[in-house]
């Protein structure tokens, strides 16, 4: 991925020209700097007032531009001025822009691919700070390629081979399937987006925190007429990071901020052993639920989800002996 300017100009330019750049303060055609220290050194005396680190981190993605992408290989760019994606393909030569900054030139193949051909945990990914980056997880490039046909974008591919014939297996099997789809469709803000579905379901009244910093809340729940009663404040994780002391300290702050009787601490990843031996002591006060406990939650109330959830993650039922 490279993210590109900020300016429409500068956006079109890209586009036009086909030559993507990365700011790093450089002023220079750096096709024969090979090295990561060759670029470093360049970097560093163009920015000399910043600390090693930042100039270390500009450098990395500079000569991941300029060298370490390989010719053929897809370039995507989030486009600010239309919403919509840029794909590619890189080529090998370089160059450098009318203010001098050094880039790699793109041949770009699609210039308007909506943003909703391809699945969350895609989208997700495009959000990284980094201007440039690989993004590799999930088999990103297969689907890419996939949406650049005409198709919808198939998501990772699954487990293959034959289905065991033992049903406690064959139960697990797609038990596995499905949490594995789940975290490529619930991926980000849309696992918060389900989880209040969820509690919607179970009777409660749900107000989902807009994407963004929550400050410790993802979700404002509760029950009665306007959601007073039996109130309840939620944090969601989604991706593979362990929740730890720190978020569950955040979400119980939150609890006391809003005066909610209970606390509800969803992490995709799971919970690190220090909070998890936790949960009973806080059994009445907070629960916590893994991505097991999302899709259990998920199965017991399909049929009474809203369609544009189910139609996101189609289920169909099976009866095994």
């Amino acid at each position: 991925m490279v993210r590109l300017d900020r300016t429409a100009a500068a956006e079109a330019q890209a586009l036009e020209t086909g030559l993507v750049v990365f700011d790093a303060g450089v002023r220079a055609d750096l096709s024969d700097h090979l090295e990561f220290a060759d670029i470093l050194e360049e970097v560093a005396e163009a920015n000399p007032g910043e600390s090693l680190r930042r100039q270390e981190a500009s450098a990395r993605q500079l000569h991941l531009l300029l060298h370490d992408i390989q010719a053929g290989d897809l370039a995507i760019s989030p486009l600010r001025t239309s919403g919509r994606l840029a794909v590619g393909v890189f080529r090998g030569d370089t160059g450098v822009d009318r203010d001098g900054r050094p880039g790699r030139m793109v041949q770009w193949l699609r210039k308007d691919v909506p943003r909703n051909q391809l699945m969350h945990d895609l989208l997700y990914s495009l959000g990284a700070k980094q201007k440039v980056c690989e993004i590799a997880r999930n088999d990103a490039a297969r689907r890419i390629e996939a949406v650049l046909g005409g198709n919808a974008d198939p998501g990772p591919e699954g487990a293959g081979g034959l289905l065991p014939d033992d049903p406690d297996e064959l139960e697990s099997l797609l038990r596995q399937r499905v949490m594995s789809r789940m975290g490529v469709v619930f991926s980000g803000h849309a696992l918060a987006d389900l989880i209040g579905e969820i509690l919607k379901v179970r009777g409660y009244q749900v107000r989902v925190s807009p994407p963004g910093p929550d400050g410790g809340v993802d979700i404002y729940a509760g029950k009665g007429d306007l959601g007073g009663d039996s109130r309840l404040i939620v944090q969601v994780k989604s991706g593979d990071q362990t929740a730890g002391h720190e978020t569950l300290q955040r979400l119980e702050g939150a609890m006391r901020a809003a005066k909610a009787q209970q606390g509800l601490l969803v992490s995709w990843g799971g919970f690190t052993r220090q909070v998890a031996a936790r949960s009973e002591q806080l059994w009445y006060e907070v629960r916590m639920w893994s991505a097991a406990d999302v899709m259990d939650e998920f199965v017991d109330c399909y049929d009474r989800l809203p369609l544009h959830i189910r139609d996101t993650m189609p289920l169909r039922k099976a009866w095994l002996t």
